[in-house]
């Protein structure tokens, strides 16, 4: 009888942790650097996979906004702020996010969170 109990426990507590790894935060980046004579402007962005439909939870950028690539696919929405982006979703898939440069500004930043 204590073995099959803890047999239960043992399954319950791993499913409960197999959840706890499916709802985790997925983050995505990206940055773009201003180019200059001899300096050829550059992007950058480490991909980011959404296994399911998400909505973008949380955004910050550099302040003048940013856009996100399909890969393979091109650009799928540009926003002018980070706040106008909370809420968008996005169908599973693989992305790139970048951000804008406000005028003057050599380096910016985006940041988001989707929460599954």
């Amino acid at each position: 009888m204590i073995h099959r109990t803890v047999l239960v426990l043992l399954v319950v507590l791993s499913l409960a942790l197999t959840g706890l790894a499916v709802a985790a935060d997925i983050t995505a980046s990206g940055t773009q650097i201003r180019g200059n004579p001899g300096k050829n402007a550059e992007l950058k962005a480490k991909p980011f996979t959404l296994k399911k439909d998400s909505a973008i939870a949380a955004a910050q950028d550099g302040g003048a906004g940013f856009w996100i690539d399909k890969q393979g696919g091109g650009m799928v929405k540009s926003f002018d702020t980070a706040k106008s982006a909370v809420g968008f979703k996005l169908k599973a898939g693989t992305y790139y996010a970048y951000p804008n440069l406000k005028p003057g500004q050599n380096t910016a930043n985006v940041t988001l969170t989707f929460r599954n």
